[in-house]
Formats: structure tokens, C-alpha cells, sequence
């Protein structure tokens, strides 16, 4: 995800259609006007594939690279401002949308009122009215105010509890989704080997198979159990951070991690293949 600022939209949005040109030389084009609201992508019972196509089909370069670019500018004035401000505001920030809006710190009312805003002004007031996926932090519950807050997962890790690690991810997944948050940044799978390392508390230790079946059971919790159903109970999960990342030289966040590619699969890569594998049930 691309952090978005003016800049970098302003230099995508510049060299990209050049860049085109170049390569294929053909321009890209679609229509200004908004498209009628019988349009194919906004029909949820047709295909997914169909709906995509017919949506690409109808955006510009600049729409498109809005839908690649993630908002972190949190806005904590938000609840003092009135209600054109806030128009102005997210007219400034994501003119033609942007694909996600990042954790805001705001108090449980502030917070829904919010995204409620931000959701309806990208629905009413954009050109396609794509709605934004907004993401929390999940670590250990909601990283925000008003919500609960449950052990670490190198605690978690401790318990060898499946079942209770599911119940706990289900219950923070509940709590995000009635906030208005659709994706949460959790599990985090990487091994961790070195003690120095700064973030060992978010890991569930230095054992692959603890972290493979407990991070299944996170991502059960966020995305629905049993039915493997992403439900409006629940949320996304995300895999964190990168295979190897728990092993960073001397210790240093995002250091190097230097490693045979024995270990590297063994160790490092095996939760990541297990939870993709077993974290939905099969039919």
C-alpha cells in the first residue's frame, strides 16, 4: 500500500499515463460523466469478474491510482467540525476515492460517526462511488479507545488454546466490525529467534507450529469460524510481516535477516503456508 500524499499522487497520476504511451502506445480514456447507477459493477448479483471488468473498464488512470493508495493522516478535529468542513475536507484528501483509511484514535461515537461520514461522502460525492475498506490494528484487541483489551499473543501462546484464541480473535473481530472497520492487521506470523528484537510481544513466540496453529485460529476468529464465512460480524485478516522478519541482524527492526533457505522454509515460511491452508475449512 502506497501512504498517501498529494506528491506521490500527483507523480503517479503524471507518469503513469506516459508510461503507457510509451509501451503500448495507446492512450487510456474513459467517459467524465458518472456512470448510470443500472451499471453492471453496481448490480451485486452479477459475477464478481464481470463486475471488475466492466468497473476497470470505466476508470480513468487517476481513479486507478487512488484505488492503489492508503490514507494515514488521522484527523482528531473531527468531532468539532461542521458538516461542510468535513465535505471540504475529504474532497481535499481522496477527490476520486482511495482504497484504504487507516486507525484513527478517536473515542467509540467519534470514531463510528466518522467512517459513517467518510463512507457516504466516497458513495454520494465521487465519480464511481467505490466505498474505502478501513483497517485497524488487532494485536491484542482494537488498538484504539473504549475497546478491550486482551493479552498479548506471546502470552496467547502460552495457553496452547486453539478453541480460546479463536473465541478472543472472534470477539476483537466483532468489536472492529461494529466500529466500522473491515480488515484487520493481525495475525502476525513471524518467528521470532532473537530476543533483542523489539516487537517479540506481538509474535507467538519462536516455535513454527505454535505460530501455524494458533494463527489459524486468529484468522478463524476474525473471518467468521466454522462457516469460514466473512459475515458483517467479522473482518479480513491480514498475515504479518514477512517471512524471516522475526530474525533481524543484531536485533534491529526491519534489519536484514541473514539465513540458509533450509531455515528460511522450515522455520519462517511454514506458518505462512500452514494458516493459508487451514485457516477456512474445506469442502
Amino acid at each position: 500500500m502506497i501512504p498517501y500524499t498529494r506528491q506521490w499522487r500527483t507523480l503517479l497520476a503524471t507518469l503513469l499515463p506516459l508510461l503507457t504511451l510509451v509501451v503500448t502506445g495507446v492512450a487510456h480514456a474513459a467517459p467524465d460523466n458518472s456512470p448510470p447507477a443500472t451499471a453492471p459493477y453496481r448490480n451485486a448479483t452479477l459475477p464478481v469478474a464481470a463486475r471488475v471488468d466492466d468497473l476497470l473498464a470505466r476508470m480513468t488512470w487517476s481513479e486507478k491510482i487512488s484505488q492503489l493508495t492508503g490514507w494515514w493522516n488521522y484527523d482528531e478535529k473531527f468531532p468539532a467540525m461542521a458538516t461542510q468542513a468535513r465535505e471540504d475536507s475529504f474532497r481535499s484528501w481522496f477527490p476520486e476515492g482511495a482504497a484504504q483509511i487507516g486507525p484513527t484514535q478517536l473515542p467509540l461515537a467519534d470514531d463510528v460517526a466518522f467512517r459513517n461520514a467518510v463512507q457516504k461522502y466516497l458513495r454520494e460525492h465521487t465519480r464511481l462511488g467505490i466505498p474505502v475498506i478501513f483497517h485497524d490494528e488487532g494485536c491484542h484487541g482494537i488498538m484504539k479507545p473504549e475497546a478491550t483489551s486482551f493479552p498479548m499473543p506471546i502470552g496467547l501462546a502460552c495457553s496452547w488454546n486453539e478453541a480460546l484464541t479463536e473465541r478472543i480473535y472472534d470477539t476483537v473481530a466483532r468489536e472492529m466490525r461494529a466500529r466500522g472497520g473491515q480488515q484487520a492487521l493481525t495475525p502476525i506470523l513471524d518467528v521470532a529467534r532473537d530476543p533483542r528484537w523489539g516487537r517479540i510481544e506481538e509474535t507467538l513466540g519462536e516455535d513454527p507450529v505454535v505460530n501455524a496453529r494458533l494463527g489459524a485460529a486468529m484468522v478463524r476468529g476474525f473471518q467468521g469460524g466454522a462457516t469460514g464465512v466473512i459475515d458483517e460480524h467479522h473482518v479480513l485478516a491480514t498475515l504479518k510481516h514477512f517471512v524471516g522478519h522475526g530474525t533481524p541482524e543484531g536485533g534491529l527492526n526491519r534489519s536484514p535477516s541473514i539465513m540458509g533457505p533450509r531455515e528460511l522454509r522450515d522455520v519462517h515460511l511454514a506458518p505462512f503456508k500452514y494458516v493459508i491452508a487451514h485457516a477456512r475449512p474445506h469442502d
